[in-house]
């Protein structure tokens, strides 16, 4: 690579270092509640209390279009263990201070869901723009798409600019990032 290259090439994005503090932290709470429950025998009743509400964030943060649905599980479970904590305390109940920290536990699932979510979603997005930056040409996102034969009429959002409605050769779909040539052939596609 030249240093030409090196100069106009945009940084690859990176995980910020408050990030990989919560990962270490998830991972770790992760095996120190789940761990010694498992070993007592009670291994379904650990996976149903301590991993559902990781492995819905799991499933939001890394399947590309999985939609809220998994967030909205997600913070449900999390209200109710909430509620049961708060039921606990005020009862004065002897497992008040463990659901305590599965409420802790899982809104710290919950944020870091999101926040690699969020990375992916950059990751994607700066990919796109590097093979837009490489054709001289920009990203454009598809807001709607209808096939038509080979081709597909869509309306296309970049920044700065007014809508586009026109035809593309190729599938696309709506939600896709796309970058085409000027004869608005697909040199690239990913999800948003």
């Amino acid at each position: 690579m030249t240093q030409q290259e090196k100069l106009s090439t945009p940084p690859v994005p990176v995980r910020s270092q408050r990030h990989k503090i919560l990962t270490i932290v998830v991972a770790a709470l992760t095996v120190l509640l789940v761990v010694p429950g498992a070993l007592n025998g009670g291994l379904f009743t650990v996976v149903f209390i301590f991993l559902m509400v990781p492995a819905f964030c799991l499933i939001r943060a890394y399947k590309v279009r999985s939609g809220r649905r998994w967030l909205i599980i997600s913070c449900v479970l999390v209200l109710g263990q909430a509620a049961m904590a708060v039921s606990g305390v005020s009862n004065q109940g002897a497992t008040a201070w463990m659901l305590i920290l599965l409420t802790v536990y899982s809104g710290l699932w919950i944020y870091w869901g999101e926040e690699e979510r969020r990375f992916s979603s950059t990751k994607r997005w700066q990919a796109a723009e590097n093979v837009a930056a490489m054709n001289g040409t920009d990203v454009w996102f598809v807001n709607q798409a209808s096939p038509s034969g080979s081709e597909t009429r869509v309306v296309l959002y970049t920044a700065g600019r007014d809508p586009w409605s026109t035809a593309v050769w190729g599938t696309v779909r709506p939600g896709m990032l796309v970058v085409l040539n000027p004869a608005r052939e697909i040199l690239y596609t990913t999800w948003s």
